[in-house]
């Protein structure tokens, strides 16, 4: 009598249907997610090869039974796999491990099945693929309300923060002349900039959750900054926005959807939400098919438990052959680009958006440029996606960056940060004339370039250096406004400090700095997830 796994060949529709539909239908998940068309050839390359590689193993399963019962339970667990994030909370059982172990369960209760696991499957695979495609799909942007009326008697703002933008001096102690083109840039355009600005905390969450809260010196209470279940984060209250509301502006938000600031905005409001996770972001950019397909598969291995494995192996086993200077296969093929392109789409739609601009409102956009990674050249040119670098070399061993790779990498951004200026000086042009006279501008960084030797721990206290820190917390900050002359200095102030400054009195004077420049202090991560508070060492020390 036949086992059950010599009678799949007896089910031959449902043997073919099923691997390729296992293959199929997690892909077109992701793809839904990440708001990308499955008619892009690129997307059309993949699928066509999924079909045909699924048809190449039924028939092979068709031919050799247990094959096929083998492949069905691979398959199934790479399913699981890469639709499924999950920590196993046994000790000593990590989720290798676990796949591995649904892998040979599966195996035994497919192959008591036979032909009806393939039945079962292929049923089950494609009610998902239909209802997938069927259920709306991600969007890579969306629009909630419109931009209320302010009071008339106010000036317009305009206020940026960029994230990861590193301040002058911090720059100057790792690329002098991205420094001096830095403050060339803010001094040609009349504003005061504030070149020893700095960020109390490393992280975007904590620095704005403080910045937009008016709280320097102070560390943030756990309710601030909280997980909504659709962003990533959420900014549960902001002091600076119920200011600008008492003081009677409306108020438009771009922000990201790995941080909601709307919600912290009293009504009404207008608000923009762009999705920097996102993938489909990369279908539109001037890119070939191949190029797009490889960093498409990639993002897709990457989600896997055995990608990321995979990715270090490599960088790790490559480098002493090719060094830092060459591109790592995690930023061939692993890195996630959406947020930078996101930045891009966010000052285009920012830009145009400024012509329909009135008094008495402020506008208020999160841009996630100059941030990793670094894909744009300083005409904002799109770099092939082999020279795209995230903030770390993931071939540095227990350590952030090698010295030859923060170096590299600081060369990269400046090159990054050039393209963001020339979107910040569209943006500045793009205010209507009529509101220019006394329409003020604030833009500032979150906290720095983070492209440290090694991130500031408390844990490593003992190992990090002055560079670690100006890497981490140095940022911009820049105003201009009516009244306030336009100027540069060195002294070192919060970045909460001065907007609270500013907005104390109403963005026209700078005088409450005074109070800012006492001894920089910044708060670093501890062993138990809370903060220390550290002193912060001057930009001119060297690097280890």
């Amino acid at each position: 009598m036949p086992t059950g796994a010599e009678r799949t060949a007896g089910r031959p529709i449902a043997t073919i249907a099923a691997p390729p539909l296992l293959l199929v239908t997690p892909f077109v998940i992701f793809l839904r997610h990440h708001a990308y068309s499955v008619t892009q050839p690129e997307i059309v390359l993949c699928l066509l090869t999924m079909i045909l590689t699924g048809a190449g193993l039924a028939l092979a399963g068709l031919r050799w039974p247990k094959l096929g019962i083998a492949v069905l339970a691979i398959l199934i667990t790479a399913f699981v796999d890469v639709q499924f994030e999950f920590d196993v909370p046994i000790p000593g059982i990590g989720k290798t491990k676990l796949l591995v172990a649904m892998l040979l369960g599966l195996y035994l209760i497919l192959s008591r099945l036979g032909a009806h696991a393939f039945q079962i499957t292929a049923v089950m695979t494609s009610t998902i693929l239909v209802s997938t495609v069927l259920l709306p799909a991600g969007r890579l942007s969306w629009v909630d309300g419109g931009v209320p009326f302010g009071d008339r008697r106010l000036p317009f703002v305009l206020h940026v923060v960029l994230d990861e933008h590193i301040g002058v001096e911090g720059l100057r102690a790792a690329n002098p002349q991205g420094a001096g083109e830095l403050r060339e840039f803010f001094a040609n355009r009349g504003f005061r900039l504030l070149g020893g600005a700095y960020s109390q905390y490393a992280l975007t969450t904590d620095s704005l959750g403080q910045v937009l809260n008016l709280i320097p010196g102070q560390q943030l209470s756990g309710e601030v900054i909280v997980s909504n279940g659709v962003a990533e984060y959420e900014l549960t209250r902001g002091a600076y926005f119920d200011r600008m509301a008492e003081a009677g502006y409306g108020m438009r938000i771009y922000q990201t959807e790995w941080l909601d600031l709307c919600h912290a905005v009293p009504e009404p409001h207008g608000c923009e939400t762009f999705g920097v996770t996102r993938l489909g972001m990369l279908q539109a950019q001037p890119l070939s098919i191949l190029q797009k397909l490889a960093v498409v598969a990639g993002t897709y291995v990457a989600r896997t438990d055995v990608g990321p494995k995979l990715f270090r192996l490599y960088d790790i086993g490559t480098r002493p052959v090719v060094r830092d200077s060459a591109p790592r296969l995690r930023q061939r093929l692993g890195t996630t680009p959406y947020s930078t392109l996101a930045g891009a789409a966010m000052f285009n739609r920012l830009t145009a958006d400024l012509a329909h601009a009135e008094r008495g409102q402020l506008f208020l956009a999160h841009v996630m440029l100059p941030h990793y990674p670094y894909m744009y050249d300083a005409e904002c040119g799109l770099l092939p996606p082999e020279k795209w670098l995230t903030r770390d070399d993931p071939s540095a061993l227990d350590v952030t960056n090698t010295p030859q790779g923060r170096a590299l990498r600081y060369d990269r951004y400046v090159e990054q940060l050039r393209c963001t200026l020339r979107h910040v000086g569209e943006l500045i042009d793009a205010i209507p004339a009529s509101l220019r006279a006394d329409a003020v501008v604030v833009i500032h960084g979150d906290h720095g370039s983070r492209i440290a030797l090694l991130d500031p721990l408390e844990s490593r206290h003992s190992e990090l250096v002055a560079s670690d820190f100006v890497d981490s917390y140095s940022t911009l900050f820049a105003i201009r406004s009516q009244g306030i002359r336009a100027g540069y200095e060195e002294a070192r102030v919060s970045v909460a400090c001065a907007l609270k400054a500013l907005v104390e009195a109403a963005f026209q004077s700078l005088d409450g700095i005074v109070g800012c420049a006492a001894t920089p202090t910044v708060f670093i991560l501890d062993r138990g997830r809370g903060f220390t508070e550290w002193p912060l060492p001057s930009a001119g020390h060297e690097t280890r």
